[in-house]
């Protein structure tokens, strides 16, 4: 649809998984925690990627279905505030 900009074709734009390492300025993960995230190359065994880019998953929730969300949740906000002009402040 052109609203990501890569800068080459890469594997994967999603993923989940169990965070193995912070780095000193993490400040809402742990080592341990189970996580969604959107990111570039994601088709690995292991990634680095930005906090801001993760999102902890509820333990009743599998990382299939995790790994499906972050595309869908990104397009969808895209959607919303893009298409239907959201703004700070609007109630249904």
């Amino acid at each position: 649809m052109g609203v990501v900009k890569l800068s080459k074709p890469s594997l994967g734009h999603e993923a989940s998984g169990v965070v193995r390492a912070i780095g000193p300025t993490v400040k809402e993960l742990c080592v341990g925690d189970r996580v969604m995230l959107a990111g570039r190359s994601t088709f690995a065994t292991s990634i680095v990627v930005s906090e801001v880019l993760c999102s902890k998953i509820p333990e009743e929730m599998t990382f299939v279905e995790a790994a499906t969300m972050p595309v869908v949740y990104g397009t969808a906000m895209q959607a919303v505030m893009t298409v239907g002009r959201l703004e700070k402040g609007q109630v249904s």
